[in-house]
């Protein structure tokens, strides 16, 4: 088996490659809000609504708590939040429910236990 040469063209190697810096690179960011283990999340959150949607691990229909986060952890950002946990929608039911999911709303979240439990303490803020 012979191996080929391959020429380079001067523009392929004068061709410098662009750098970033690590704010650039937004390494630590997501479009997603993540709830940790033990670790209160504090969110404002606005236009949410429960929606049956397939579950991207399973394949299976799911109904989801979603919602647009504009507030994590007293930084502005432009995130979103999904979860089809049924254990944190009741307990975001019991918190939202006469609210006006239009309006941004502070929550804070704490995320307790592993698997099968799991447990969910959502309070809102400012009341």
């Amino acid at each position: 088996m012979e191996i080929e040469e391959v020429n380079r063209t001067e523009e392929q190697e004068e061709k410098p490659l662009e750098e970033v810096t690590w704010q650039e690179a937004d390494i630590h960011s997501s479009q997603w809000v993540r709830l940790e283990t033990d670790v209160e999340k504090r969110v404002t959150i606005h236009k949410w609504k429960l929606a049956r949607k397939e579950d991207r691990f399973t394949g299976e229909p799911r109904v989801f708590f979603m919602s647009e986060v504009t507030n994590e952890d007293g930084t502005a950002v432009n995130k979103l939040f999904e979860n089809a946990s049924t254990r944190l929608r009741l307990k975001l039911k019991g918190v939202l429910k006469d609210l006006d999911p239009s309006k941004e709303t502070t929550i804070t979240v704490l995320r307790t236990g592993e698997k099968l439990n799991t447990n969910y303490l959502v309070k809102l803020v400012g009341e």
